[in-house]
């Protein structure tokens, strides 16, 4: 069996397949002396917003400006309660803490690992504004419930699409579901920018007309200041850059989709909890997790034959230290701390291939003789 290693993610591998055209782009932008909020992130704005058939793109400096851009657009702030799923990275809890808004957990699913819509109903209180419905791992599924749950209750509905490019329900695009969306660009994402990017999408033109004037210091005209706002612009480089891994990013997903079923097959074959799946969704496995309550010696053994792997997330929200403060003492998000736990994430992106993952598969069959999964 060969020893070479074989990386959760190689950025520099994608880029090289595509590294004339963005050397190409880089000298335009370098030429035109334009470099903020130009001609460039408005053609992104446009591709992103037919890519994924929604009406209004806001592109951002990053996916955190898209949420704290999206909640503030929603005029979501201080007394307002925001219900959030158990199990995310935490750059969504901090953007509702950062507009004043309290997060209140919502454990998440056992099969999607999404947010639990069926447990929301006795977290709604008269405070409770909006749902922030996050693609965990870029898996869509519960998305609908979630769109109704918050139609019967009167909420707002935020998704958290940071990791869900190109994922799907029934025919539409994720993006298109809440009130608001925001997306992440950070360069390890299944679309991904040379440094740091995000955007908003929504449906709403007076949303969209908001957010574009937020994003740019509350004008419109330069010190003509309309409303309070901040600084959440893109650059010219990275929408050029986004351009170009745009036009890929569907050829990408595919490929991220075929290698999946050889996960699949394998670890169904074991009884081992995998990335939900369903005839009417579309994963976009930015990551791929299992479950396996032998996570830390199986992690070892894929390291000790050359494997990388990752955790996502090895800490549940409801146990961060620096957020604690902001929730209730009686927060029980049991499901999402056993994620916690026993999370493994496996190497697949669009530069891995079949024979990589048969070689990771047959170490973890090798593991399996001496340790049953």
């Amino acid at each position: 069996m060969s020893d070479r290693t074989i990386p959760f993610l190689n950025i520099s591998s994608q880029n090289k397949g595509i590294r004339d055209r963005l050397l190409q782009a880089f000298e335009e932008v370098l030429d035109s002396g334009v470099y903020i909020s130009g001609s460039r992130v408005a053609k992104f704005e446009e591709s992103f917003s037919n890519a994924i058939q929604v009406p209004y793109t806001v592109a951002c400096n990053s996916g955190t400006s898209a949420l704290m851009l999206g909640l503030q657009s929603l005029d979501i702030g201080s007394g307002d309660e925001v219900l959030v799923p158990g199990m995310t990275f935490i750059a969504t809890i901090e953007a509702i803490v950062a507009v004043g808004a309290t997060p209140v957990l919502v454990d998440v699913d056992s099969r999607s690992w999404n947010l639990n819509v069926d447990l929301a109903r006795d977290k709604v209180t008269s405070k409770t504004k909006a749902m922030v419905f996050v693609h965990l791992h870029g898996n869509p599924a519960g998305v609908l419930e979630a769109k109704q749950f918050c139609v019967e209750n009167g909420l707002l509905l935020i998704e958290d699409a940071a990791q869900a490019h190109l994922a799907e329900v029934n025919g539409s695009f994720v993006g298109s579901f809440g009130d608001v969306a925001a997306f992440s660009f950070y360069p390890g994402k299944n679309l991904g920018a040379l440094g740091e990017g995000g955007c908003l999408t929504t449906s709403t033109s007076s949303l969209y007309e908001e957010a574009k004037l937020i994003r740019n210091w509350g004008s419109k005209q330069k010190y003509v200041h309309e409303i309070r706002g901040t600084n959440y612009r893109m650059d010219e480089i990275q929408a050029a850059f986004l351009e170009i891994k745009l036009r890929e990013l569907d050829k990408w997903t595919q490929h991220r989709e075929e290698l999946s079923k050889i996960y699949n097959d394998f670890f169904d074959s074991f009884g081992i909890p995998r990335p939900f799946t369903s005839a009417n969704i579309r994963h976009s496995f930015h990551i791929y997790s299992i479950l396996t309550n032998d996570r830390d010696d199986l992690r070892n053994h894929l390291a000790n034959n050359s494997i990388e792997t990752g955790i996502h997330y090895p800490t549940a929200i409801a146990h961060m230290e620096p957020w604690k403060k902001y929730f209730s003492q009686t927060a029980s998000t049991p499901v999402s701390e056993r994620l916690a736990r026993e999370f493994l994430s496996l190497p697949l992106s669009d530069q891995h291939s079949s024979e990589d993952l048969d070689r990771i598969t047959e170490v973890i069959r090798e593991y399996s003789t001496l340790n049953p999964l």
